[in-house]
């Protein structure tokens, strides 16, 4: 369905399609976006760069995390056993799977 209406002396155009394109752009904006890396600086969570949250109430726990964005890396440099082998890291699981 398409539909046409005239608003302060310009037309536009709607359709079922076009409603749905805004409605998905409206929709990525809304959602959280963080952002981590082994660099990272120690920021509250929405507060990094290009960041964004809806309601910051809800990462109160993970910022109690100290440096809670380098442990998120996969570089994290922290023992752990993962079948039965100890790795340094997440990286280092990683590539051992590449084999």
């Amino acid at each position: 369905m398409i539909t046409y209406y005239k608003n302060k002396s310009h037309f536009y155009i709607k359709n079922d399609l076009y409603l749905l394109f805004l409605l998905n752009i409206k929709m990525s904006l809304n959602i959280d976006k963080l952002f981590f890396y082994s660099n990272s600086a120690d920021k509250y969570p929405g507060k990094g760069a290009n960041e964004y949250v809806v309601d910051d109430k809800i990462y109160k726990e993970l910022s109690d995390i100290k440096h809670w964005r380098k442990i998120l890396s996969n570089l994290y440099n922290h023992e752990f056993t993962y079948e039965n082998k100890i790795y340094n890291s997440v990286e280092h699981a990683f590539q051992s799977k590449k084999k």
